[in-house]
């Protein structure tokens, strides 16, 4: 800007710097408008801006459990940045009024900022509102001042009361003792609501050793809400009966939550999705320890969820099975159930019988089992996960072919029941005692993923009498040669309990192992009986028991394919690798606890080849091919060879290896 001491010069060459510039943003314009972007249709840039305005949106709002800090302080609009771009950019965005839909009520931002957004929006979308309330105290004075909090709140709260009959979703989070003048501002009747979501944060959750600060009244909308579709209420105290659990809701989230009359009988929550019968998803967790009746209050029935299609439960098994028993549900629904506890004598029998009716009619064809996998909501602890595919009897099932196909590349359909429990010890008691009561004889595909080596998994399994394909994944397969020739009335599950209590089932194989060099073919070479083979071969081993010579007595007697994955071969002997060289998966830790229990650490192919020519003399099927994916070896073909003549075909690595 001139001044009294700018020179005419100068200020020629200001006016010239101005020209310039003017001209320069010209030719930027004139440029960007020959990029693709630029020549993109505006309808479709303005689905992008939509789909990356709604990701932004979705991390921020995801912090509101996780991190409490970001959650107050962060910004709420930086999907807005795409309007400051460029001019095109700009004019897209401002003309698409869904992207302006989006408002997040925090009291940080004046009137104003919110009738722009509306504004931009237009009168004729529905509108999504974030109203996000924490205790003044969360702020810094820096921040917020207390009387800006107050004015910017008292303006919210009147804002969101005149524009709630356009609001089509609802996201509440609350962390503020006084926060009751929010349910004052959602006392009109509303025709477009279909999504509502109540979260409590921060110290006003709720939790197991104390009640939160937040209730959700039995009223709201004056009772009327009918294409609420979807409710979802997290560590807060709700009445019941509510006019918010409506008969058109199609979704239902029930988290961390406890009855405001201080009454946490988990049979109410039955009361409640009783005459819900339009449910699709509904997820509930439940952990308050509270005495669970075994059967539904008088004048209730078996509640039948027709449409339901995802059921997600976590509680304690008394919860849990209270719950299935007096629930029926479409066989095509997906359960996914999260145990928090053991399962004790006492209630073995009824979690037994409620799983049992999940697979009423239904025919088990493939099981995944994980074993000792981290957990998020506790990064020290373990949990087991298995998941369990199942069709109608008698109905259009998938075949074998497209079964294995599936299985293999690990993209599966949806399954019936995925089981989660704390990893006790390394053994599952939940999922052993809901595996051992299923009908397992049509099982033909199984997977195993986890790090430990002991029985557990196979004696919950020993049922699985016509399994074709086991595909094993890590330090679990070390055991399989032991397991394959494992008779399966020794796998008792209360003798690997204590087995493991002391610390011996987890190596137990390795004795299996350092009786297996390898043997030429006995019965080739000098023409002897398969009985004096079985004898030389194997002995009098207590841990494999040698009475009768029938394969049903063994473990998967009709097992064909073994598919071994992301495993290290042990080395050959004489080999002059030292600790980590030759190896691919193992780390410092591993090699010095195999060294500690004196064990070979590794696969062992001879002895799998031993576990084999066993097999064979018990008449169980041969295997046609044996797989190894992902694994590591210093000579495949050399390590491989004690395979040859057992296998009709050992492949590395998807290639076919010839012995």
């Amino acid at each position: 800007m001139p001044t009294e001491h700018t020179t005419s010069e100068q200020q020629q060459l200001a006016e010239q710097i101005s020209s310039t510039e003017e001209t320069l943003i010209q030719l930027k314009n004139r440029y960007n408008a020959h990029t693709s972007i630029a020549r993109m249709p505006p309808e479709i840039l303005s689905e992008i801006f939509i789909i990356q305005a709604a990701r932004l949106r979705e991390e921020r709002l995801s912090t509101a459990s996780s991190d409490q800090h970001a959650f107050i302080h962060s910004r709420f609009y930086t999907w807005m940045n795409v309007s400051h771009v460029c001019h095109n950019w700009r004019t897209v965005a401002l003309g698409c009024a869904k992207l302006w839909s989006w408002i997040a009520y925090e009291p940080r931002k004046p009137e104003e900022f919110y009738q722009l957004l509306l504004q931009r929006a237009r009168d004729s979308v529905p509108l999504t509102v974030v109203f996000a309330i924490f205790d003044p105290r969360s702020y810094c004075h820096g921040c917020l001042s207390t009387e800006r909090f107050h004015e910017h709140y008292d303006i919210a709260l009147e804002q969101l009361r005149t524009i709630l009959p356009r609001v089509r979703e609802l996201l509440i989070y609350i962390d503020w003792e006084e926060h009751d003048e929010i349910w004052d501002s959602l006392d009109l009747a509303t025709d477009v609501l279909e999504i509502l979501r109540v979260e409590a944060v921060g110290v006003s959750r709720v939790t197991e050793m104390r009640g939160g600060y937040v209730a959700l009244p039995a009223e709201l909308f004056a009772s009327h809400t009918p294409r609420l579709h979807s409710l979802s209420i997290s560590g807060i105290d709700f009445t019941w009966p509510s006019t918010l659990f409506a008969h058109s809701l199609r979704h239902l989230e029930i988290s961390e939550c406890e009855f405001d009359d201080g009454d946490d009988d988990f049979c109410r929550l039955l009361q409640i999705i009783h005459p819900l019968a339009l449910l699709q998803t509904l997820r509930i967790t439940w952990w308050r320890r509270t005495n669970t009746q075994h059967d539904l209050p008088e004048g209730y029935d078996v509640v039948t969820l027709p449409h339901l299609r995802q059921l997600t439960v976590s509680a304690e098994c008394q919860h849990i099975a209270t719950f299935l028993t007096h629930l029926r549900i479409p066989p095509t629904a997906s359960l996914h159930i999260d145990i928090l506890d053991i399962v004790g004598p006492s209630l073995r029998e009824r979690v037994r019988h409620a799983f049992r009716s999940i697979f009423h009619d239904m025919t088990i064809h493939c099981i995944s089992y994980a074993l000792g996998v981290p957990i998020q909501r506790s990064p020290d602890s373990q949990a087991a996960f298995c998941h369990i595919w199942a069709v109608e009897s008698g109905g259009g099932n998938m075949n074998e072919g497209s079964w294995e196909d599936c299985f293999t590349s690990g993209v599966m359909p949806p399954a019936r029941l995925t089981l989660q429990c704390p990893s006790h010890s390394g053994f599952e008691q939940p999922i052993v005692a809901v595996l051992q009561e299923l009908d397992l004889t049509k099982l033909r595909l199984l997977r195993i993923d986890g790090m430990t080596t002991g029985r557990a998994w196979a004696a919950s399994l020993a049922g699985a009498e016509s399994l074709e394909v086991l595909r094993i994944t890590g330090p679990s397969a070390f055991a399989i040669p032991s397991l394959l020739a494992e008779r399966r009335h020794a796998l008792d599950t209360g003798e690997i309990a204590l087995e493991m209590r002391a610390g011996l089932d987890e190596w137990r194989w390795a004795r299996y192992n350092s009786a297996s060099e390898d043997v030429p073919d006995l019965r080739e070479e000098y023409g002897l009986a398969d009985e004096v083979i079985r004898l030389i071969n194997h002995g009098t081993d207590a841990g494999h028991d040698e009475r009768g010579n029938s394969a049903a007595h063994l473990l998967f007697p009709k097992l064909r394919i073994l598919q071994v994955v992301d495993v290290d071969l042990t080395l050959p002997s004489g080999s002059k690798e030292k600790g980590l060289q030759g190896y691919r998966h193992a780390t410092a830790v591993d090699i010095l606890r195999f060294k500690a229990n004196r064990t070979k650490y590794g696969f062992d192919v001879a002895a799998l080849a031993k576990c084999l020519r066993y097999r064979r003399t018990h008449d169980a099927s041969h295997f046609v091919r044996v797989e190894f994916e992902g694994c590591h070896c210093t000579d495949a073909k050399g390590q491989l060879a004690p395979l040859k003549g057992l296998v009709a075909e050992v492949r590395w690595d998807g290639q076919r290896v010839e012995l």
